[in-house]
């Protein structure tokens, strides 16, 4: 048999369908939240969070928090330490002024 030909070219064989794997529920790259991927490629739960995830250069806000938060408590380490000793000041006062 001949194979058939259009416009002077042979046809090529039926691509091979691929099969589909079954999305599972993923996190955000950005965000950190679950989604439920409509593509099998999707890293990002919307076109937002992509946007901001590019236009962060690549850093995940979602990761940053800790650090943030991290960053934060050891600045403020000290001065935490300062109103805790001004506040038992107080307290001590308080309490010699009720004994008296």
């Amino acid at each position: 048999m001949v194979p058939r030909r259009t416009r002077g070219k042979a046809l090529a064989a039926a691509p091979t369908k691929r099969k589909k794997r079954a999305l599972t529920s993923r996190r955000c790259r950005n965000c950190d939240t679950p989604f439920a991927p409509s593509r099998e490629w999707q890293e990002f739960c919307a076109d937002d969070c992509r946007k901001e995830f590019h236009r962060a250069g690549g850093v995940s806000i979602g990761r940053l928090t800790p650090i943030i938060e991290q960053m934060v408590r050891e600045a403020i380490r000290p001065h935490l330490e300062s109103i805790r000793q001004e506040r038992e000041a107080i307290q001590m006062q308080l309490r010699k002024a009720l004994n008296v």
